[in-house]
């Protein structure tokens, strides 16, 4: 038998993580792993390899929302919350690294 001691997810692809002790296994991986992501106004995503501050921002999942907050400022935070349902998001193409497919634009709710 194996024994888990931690684990990371990554809400936000190129954001902080998030320790964890024990996780929910879903059909598309662990729960609330790179569930979200950054893009451009173009679609491409950011990542932290070209956008090195993105290093400055930290994640938190509660039992209702996921929070992306500021770590040198944790006042300054967007709270999101996970019970949306995505249909009611704009779908737009996004360029991950060669591949291209649909996501949901949750900026839509910030205008």
């Amino acid at each position: 038998m194996m024994h888990l001691s931690e684990i990371w997810i990554y809400p936000v692809k190129s954001l902080g993580g998030i320790p964890l002790t024990e996780a929910v296994v879903q059909r598309r991986g662990l729960q609330y792993d790179r569930r979200w992501m950054l893009v451009d106004e173009t679609g491409a995503f950011l990542t932290q390899r070209e956008l090195p501050g993105m290093a400055l921002l930290g994640t938190q999942v509660d039992a209702d929302s996921l929070t992306v907050f500021a770590k040198n400022d944790p006042a300054q935070r967007v709270q999101i919350p996970l019970e949306l349902l995505p249909e009611a998001l704009p779908k737009v193409m996004v360029q991950v690294w060669s591949n291209r497919c649909a996501a949901r634009l949750l900026s839509a709710l910030f205008n």
